[in-house]
């Protein structure tokens, strides 16, 4: 039971920065990783806290496929994240 009410916490307050990144007027997806915050990349199922920090400390990117370069980044990781992260023209 506890791991499922960390479960619903979790995802309730993820809902809550989903809900403020509208408010700010930014869309939402797709985030641009050389610009983004960690709590915006922290919106993305399967990335945490420390794979947020190694995703910035990793910057710039110069193509989506840079992100492979980055400890606990996979392929599939990347493939599932296609549509919710990009790069901009100018890191």
């Amino acid at each position: 039971e506890d791991y499922r009410a960390a479960q619903r916490k979790e995802e309730q307050e993820l809902q809550g920065v989903r809900t403020d990144l509208k408010k700010d007027g930014r869309p939402l997806y797709p985030l641009d990783i050389n610009a983004c915050s960690k709590k915006d990349l922290q919106t993305i199922q399967g990335i945490g806290p420390a794979l947020a920090e190694r995703i910035i400390a990793g910057r710039p990117y110069h193509a989506r496929e840079d992100l492979l370069k980055v400890k606990g980044v996979s392929a599939d990781k990347l493939a599932q994240w296609q549509s919710l992260v990009g790069v901009s023209s100018e890191p």
